[in-house]
Parts: structure tokens; C-alpha cells; sequence
């Protein structure tokens, strides 16, 4: 019971991030994040700990289905006017270059994730292409349309994961669609492949300096699914083009044909295995005629 008492407090005190200083007034304070992996461990087998962290995940519009191994986040379409850097950020993210933003805390939804026994894998890496021998023959000018023509190859993610889906109503109705189905990938000239994305689970950053404290890099910088190879999010596309890095805003762009092109809320579902059937009435998306709330910063 102690134990329980002592994790439950812990977990709360993290996400609350408030201290008291010396002269005994509360203020908010940095709080070091947790590993995601810390807090999982702690969630398996106590109910006590386990109601409390799907309560306060519920508090950030995040949803899990233990039984068909879904987590669903409340989250909106950005719309954004230009092309995409990220795919879907979180606070502190660049929402006006993502396609989709939330407003739950990343190291919250990997705890999530690894609770329901979600594996870690390992992000795709971009590396230089290795220079064919010079055969005398008369080099071929490079064209970036074609794959065995660019400096760089990729070696695709591997390991666990999830699949992604978007759902959201508007005046045409209910939608459902794989998130790479919104996605359009230019060089190529089509929409991106279906894939389980990577789950990489960011990184834990150390502090530099007394006055900083242990970061989960995603809670930092908000990039929690990303389709290029920069920063270190949750997910993680394992497959991307290999000039996708950050700050080329060549690469992705929304697919209009699919994407609203004003902002509406949305409900982004993490699944462990592809989705056939309805899930379950608290995941559903707002109706059409409920007003777009963008995510908090």
C-alpha cells in the first residue's frame, strides 16, 4: 500500500511539476521528465497507479483501448499553407509547418504506448551512397526524381510500432484514412506508402547546467511524428525520402484532395495492429458542427 501510495505521488508530482521553495509558497518549477520507460514499469500490475495515469491522460484528450490496443488522441488539423517539416507536433511544436497537432504531452503517450506493449525500435538512417567504380563510361547527369541517382540512401527503420489513421467529420461526413494517405510526397509525384511507423520514443536529454534538469527531447521541442530524419521524435516514418532532412520544405505537402483546408478537429489513433473494425464511442471524432480548439501551447 506504502508503495503504491509513494508511486502514485510521484507520478502525479511529475506531471503537476510544482515544488515548494524555502519560504514555503508553491510556484511552478522545472520538473525533470520522466523516462516513459520508468513510468510503464511502474503501471504494470497496480490499478491505483494505472487509473490515475489514464485520468490524467484523459485530462489531455488522450483516450486508451487496452482491448484492441489502440491509444487515441484528441489533436486538430493545422492546414498549414505551405509544406510539411513534421507531420504531427505537440507543445512547443511548429504547428504552422505539421499536418496535425495535439496538445498531450509526448513522454505521456510513449508511457502509453509501452504499457500496452508497444516494442521500441530504431529510427531509418540517411548515409552518403557508396561511389560506383569509374568504368570510363560518360557520367549521367543526377535526376533527384529517380532513387539511384541521389548522394544518399536510406536503411529503413525497424522494430515495433504503430500504425497511424486520422478521423474526422466535415460537411462531406465521417473520414478515415491512413495519415501517409494525407501525405504527398513531390519528388515521387504520390501520396506516401503505408507503413508501421517506427516507434523510437525520443531520447532522454541530459542537463547541461545546474539550472536545467533531465528532458524528455520531444516534450522540448514537440516533434512527436515525424517523416524525415531530424530531431528525435516518438514516431517515426521508416521509410522516408532520403532528402528529407529538417528545414527542405520540398519534400511533403498535404494532400489536398483528402486534407480540410481550414483547420478542424481530429482524432489520430495509434494502433497496434491495422484497424477493421468501429472503435469504441468516446474515440469518435467531434461532430462537424463542433468548433476547431487549437492545441495549447
Amino acid at each position: 500500500m506504502l508503495r503504491s501510495f509513494c508511486l502514485l505521488a510521484g507520478l502525479l508530482g511529475a506531471t503537476l511539476g510544482f515544488h515548494q521553495n524555502q519560504g514555503g509558497a508553491s510556484r511552478p518549477a522545472p520538473t525533470p521528465d520522466r523516462a516513459p520507460t520508468d513510468v510503464a514499469k511502474e503501471l504494470t500490475g497496480d490499478e491505483a497507479i494505472q487509473r490515475a495515469f489514464e485520468e490524467m491522460l484523459a485530462k489531455q484528450g488522450v483516450v486508451i483501448d487496452r482491448k484492441q490496443g489502440v491509444v487515441a488522441l484528441r489533436g486538430q488539423f493545422n492546414s498549414p499553407k505551405q509544406p510539411l517539416e513534421y507531420l504531427v507536433t505537440a507543445p512547443r511544436g511548429s504547428h504552422y509547418e505539421s499536418l496535425i497537432a495535439i496538445a498531450a504531452r509526448p513522454s505521456d503517450v510513449a508511457a502509453a504506448l509501452l504499457s500496452l506493449g508497444v516494442d521500441q525500435g530504431s529510427r531509418p538512417r540517411r548515409m552518403p551512397r557508396e561511389k560506383k567504380p569509374d568504368t570510363g563510361a560518360p557520367p549521367v547527369a543526377a535526376d533527384p526524381t529517380i532513387p539511384d541517382t541521389l548522394p544518399f540512401v536510406v536503411e529503413p527503420g525497424k522494430g515495433g510500432g504503430v500504425f497511424l489513421y486520422v478521423e474526422w467529420n466535415d460537411d462531406r461526413g465521417f473520414h478515415r484514412h491512413r495519415i501517409e494517405d494525407l501525405v504527398f510526397e513531390r519528388p515521387e509525384g504520390r501520396t506516401i506508402k503505408h507503413e508501421r511507423f517506427v516507434f523510437s520514443n525520443s531520447l532522454m536529454l541530459q542537463p547541461r547546467s545546474k539550472r536545467e534538469v533531465e528532458t524528455y527531447a520531444a516534450n522540448a521541442d514537440g516533434n512527436f511524428a515525424s517523416c524525415g530524419f531530424a530531431g528525435e521524435p516518438v514516431l517515426a516514418y521508416p521509410n522516408p525520402h532520403p532528402m528529407a532532412m529538417e528545414g527542405d520544405f520540398e519534400i511533403y505537402q498535404p494532400n489536398w484532395t483528402l486534407v480540410p483546408s481550414e483547420p478542424c478537429p481530429v482524432t489520430l489513433l495509434l494502433a497496434k495492429e491495422e484497424l477493421e473494425r468501429p472503435l469504441v464511442p468516446e474515440m469518435a471524432p467531434p461532430p462537424a458542427s463542433a468548433p476547431a480548439k487549437g492545441p495549447t501551447k
